[in-house]
């Protein structure tokens, strides 16, 4: 169960902090914070502050910012054109999410859809399953790949950070995405 495999992982915690004699206070008030802010702001409480801007060449952007962080962008040249999301947010909040996107792009459900990733933390990552492409890192794609097919994830690799990983996944409610979707963004040009 989650409150099982939290129990684990807080306990994981508690003895790295006591390897390093560190108190374990400022860590789970932070852990606590968080989970509090995840659950207070769910539902009806969703409120992200959103800022549009038109450029000159008639490309709207739309900055989303959740109050838990977890920030997306949106980038719209008009209805002939893909609608492209940088990052897309906490699973967690993928109803509310949804929602707002919808009700800023009535036509939301019926455009196609195209997302970047920066990278593959949970708070960039949750809503990827909704995008018809998605691009992200050679290294992001092989990571989702590995979670997949339940190996440890690449941060997941290094034992001071697995649990905190870990907690980051069950409080935002993670699966890995998809991969069936995601290419690669093109590797640089070696001059």
């Amino acid at each position: 169960t989650i409150i099982d495999a939290f129990t684990s992982e807080s306990n994981k915690v508690m003895q790295l902090l006591e390897e390093r004699n560190s108190p374990p206070y400022k860590t789970f008030d932070y852990i606590g914070k968080f989970a509090d802010c995840i659950q207070k702001y769910r539902g009806d409480a969703f409120c992200p502050r959103v800022t549009r801007h038109t450029g000159a060449s008639g490309l709207g952007i739309t900055l989303i910012e959740p109050p838990c962080g977890s920030n997306l962008c949106l980038l719209d040249m008009g209805t002939a054109y893909p609608l492209i999301c940088i990052d897309c947010g906490f699973a967690c909040y993928r109803e509310e999410t949804l929602s707002l996107l919808r009700s800023l792009w009535p036509d939301f459900d019926s455009r196609q859809k195209i997302l970047c990733l920066t990278h593959g933390d949970v708070d960039h990552c949750g809503l990827a399953d909704d995008f018809d492409t998605v691009y992200s890192s050679a290294a992001c794609l092989d990571n989702f790949r590995r979670e997949q097919a339940g190996e440890a994830a690449i941060r997941e690799e290094n034992p001071l950070h697995a649990p905190y990983v870990q907690i980051s996944k069950l409080l935002s409610q993670y699966h890995p995405p998809r991969t069936d979707r995601m290419i690669p963004f093109p590797a640089p040009a070696v001059s």
